[in-house]
């Protein structure tokens, strides 16, 4: 973790140069502007970061001695889903040396997740169903389970094999050529380049998950190398002129003669400009160590100065996404996003530093396969999403995009029908349930309660709507329109995006555990009528979100299964057993699925759309009891929403420049906008 300085601590400033700003005696650089505006800008930029690290214009082109298979690696046994372990020495300049260690994925994806656990010298603290500990042992885990390999590497002064003395002294080592913050980063580069020279089978397009010095690191090496496609950094850094107290963190966050060339905004633009470079921060909302809305670290003098945490969060988040869209306008490449964890973070106290369930399962795996959907959508008459500037979008039929002028965060939800032609349902920058609708061309807007760590499902019956999301202790509730929530009583601790249907007699919740299981809460009687919710286990061994349907008296069910990268469908009329079915096997589909599904039910066929992990939609209809498959070529980014039209069903997708796009009978729509979910 970022801790109190333990070595050589920096020279207490009583006043600091221009353009500095003097916080807990530390001169921090204030790097609210962005300077990098233009594609020239991103190489000049780049390339005095690198030859201020290494003393070169390139990253170092060296590789590691691997040993395969090895026995003794940091965590306690093989995770599960684990081929073997091979171990990465690496040798760096004057004598520095590092080690690395590739758990490869016995039922593989193919694709490779950097993971670094920052200032820890351990990495087994346990895979509890809880949020106690660092998380990072339950993350690797995680990461193996979806099938990727996992190069863990360390930060300085904290591997594996040494005696966890740190790295406060690292900025006075010699070097011949570059400065020693290559020690932090060169590991890195060298486990990259042993992948690509050994690892053939494995892609070379590298995503990095970082908590805390990791994250910091993953930020930094971004900057630095294009090979990293997705970074997510975990609690790891904010810009310096927000930092105070606990969140100034060591030498290496603040070494002033490096962030002079490109401040953390500037490093977040250069680690997500690029062909399908995606940034994602993650910030806990409340926790005891670092860059949180947590006294300790969001002090008073700042709230004094500043005001709240989470409005300067949007706002440095909106100067970087203007700035990687002017870059590149107006077909923006390269995404940037702050999520913050809502997960225990409204109890009166902290929680702990670390890697939460809800931050691998509603948002990393997500991400990393695709499993976001971008809109929210129930024909083709309304669209709801997060624009550019962090606000509510919508897209009406006939009229375009207009702004609502809300702050919110992730995917909305609508429905149509209800008591005000159409409801939208969202986040709010704080994580409280919101309702939004016009009247006529007026926004009206009231909030439901509750924090909320997913985003929200609605559906419909006659005119009354249900909403359910969970909770930041990762139970299930449920609202109508009137303020007030409602815990679903049946509901264990759940993971990710539920899935919401109702019909005449009962609501349906379905959502993911832990262990990967469908879980199915069912409430006989439909608010106001009284009824208890009655728990259910589905099973199977699902990724992504679920997708369900309520088709007569049955309930559809439909999952992307782990194991097999298949689309499956579990049914069944209350209270009659589950029965699941293999789609991609019964419509002949060859191609694996990836991501989150979507279904609709229209001119009595069942239409479910998803994502095949080439990017193409994939389409699964059936008509009377038969289905097909077909796909459609194109390069989605996330998963495609399906809602009814006119004639069958059509879908919503977000294409990689991030505009939105609909897809039905008479082909492809560009709908514009631009769409930051």
């Amino acid at each position: 973790m970022i801790h109190t300085l333990s070595g050589p601590l920096p020279v207490q400033a009583a006043s600091c140069p221009p353009g500095h700003i003097l916080r807990g005696g530390v001169c921090l650089r204030d790097d609210r502007t962005i300077r990098v505006v233009t594609p020239a800008d991103v190489a000049s930029v780049r390339a005095r970061l690198l030859t201020y690290v290494f003393g070169s214009s390139a990253v170092p082109s060296a590789t590691a001695t691997v040993t395969p298979n090895v026995a003794s690696h940091p965590l306690p046994a093989l995770p599960p889903n684990s081929a073997r372990v091979d171990r990465f020495d690496i040798v760096m300049m004057n004598g520095q040396t590092s080690v690395a260690y590739l758990y490869l994925a016995q039922r593989k994806n193919g694709s490779v997740v950097i993971y670094n656990p920052g200032h820890a010298c351990r990495i087994d603290d346990g895979v509890a169903n809880n949020d106690v500990g660092f998380g990072d042992q339950r993350t690797i885990e995680a990461l193996l389970f979806e099938g990727f390999a996992v190069l863990v590497t360390y930060m300085p002064g904290y591997e594996h094999t040494q005696d966890c003395t740190g790295h406060d002294n690292f900025r006075f080592l010699p070097v011949d050529s570059g400065h020693p913050l290559r020690f932090f980063l060169e590991p890195v580069a060298i486990g990259i380049n042993t992948l690509v020279a050994t690892y053939r089978e494995l892609r070379t397009e590298y995503a990095f998950v970082g908590l805390s010095g990791g994250g910091w690191t993953g930020t930094v090496y971004a900057a630095l190398d294009p090979r990293v496609k997705v970074t997510i950094s975990v609690a790891g850094t904010m810009p310096l002129y927000l930092r105070d107290g606990g969140s100034i963190g060591d030498w290496e966050q603040y070494e002033s003669s490096f962030y002079e060339i490109a401040g953390y905004p500037e490093l977040y633009v250069l680690g997500s400009y690029g062909n399908d470079r995606r940034h994602i921060q993650i910030l806990n909302r409340r926790e005891d160590c670092c860059v949180s809305s947590d006294p300790a670290q969001w002090t008073a003098s700042m709230q004094a100065a500043y005001g709240d945490w989470q409005d300067n969060v949007r706002e440095y988040e909106r100067s970087v996404r203007v700035t990687l869209y002017n870059l590149a306008a107006p077909n923006p490449s390269g995404f940037f996003r702050v999520e913050i964890d809502e997960a225990g973070g409204h109890t009166g106290v902290p929680r702990n530093h670390g890697i939460s369930r809800n931050a691998i399962h509603n948002i990393i795996i997500p991400e990393l396969r695709d499993g976001r959907r971008p809109v929210g959508a129930a024909s083709t008459n309304h669209v709801g999403a997060r624009g550019m500037d962090g606000n509510l979008y919508l897209w009406e039929a006939g009229v375009g995009w207009s702004t609502s002028g809300f702050p919110m965060t992730g995917v909305p939800a609508i429905v149509e029908g209800g008591p005000n032609g159409f409801d939208i349902l969202y986040r709010d920058a704080s994580g409280v349930l919101a309702h939004a609708w016009k009247t006529g061309r007026d926004w009206n807007r009231q909030f439901l309660g509750g924090h909320i760590m997913t985003d929200p499902v609605a559906v419909r019956y006659k005119t009354s709507v249900y909403v359910a999301a969970l909770g930041s202790d990762y139970r299930a509730y449920f609202w109508t329109l009137q303020p007030g929530y409602n815990l679903v009583s049946a509901s264990p601790e759940l993971v990710g995006q539920p899935a919401f249907t109702v019909d005449g007699e009962s609501l349906n919740l379905f959502a993911r555990d832990v262990q990967s299981r469908a879980i199915h809460v069912l409430r006989s009687g439909i608010p106001p009528t009284s009824g208890s919710w009655v728990l259910g286990i589905v099973g199977g061994q699902t990724t992504g979100f679920p997708a369900a349907a309520q088709v007569g008296t049955r309930t559809r069910l439909y999952v992307v299964g782990v194991n097999s990268n298949h689309l499956w469908e579990a049914t069944r009329g209350y209270p009659d057993p589950w029965i699941w079915t293999d789609l991609s096997s019964e419509s002949k589909s060859l191609a694996d699925v990836t991501g989150s599904p979507s279904v609709v039910v229209q001119d009595g066929g069942i239409h479910v759309d998803g994502r095949l992990t080439d990017g193409a939609l994939a389409q699964f209809t059936k008509s009377g009891s038969m289905w097909t498959f077909s796909s459609v070529a194109t390069t989605l980014s996330g998963s495609p929403v399906t809602v009814p039209a006119p004639t069958g069903a059509a879908t919503f997708v977000r294409g990689e420049s991030g505009k939105t796009w609909l897809h039905d009978a008479a082909g492809w729509r560009d709908l514009g906008g631009l769409i930051y979910p």
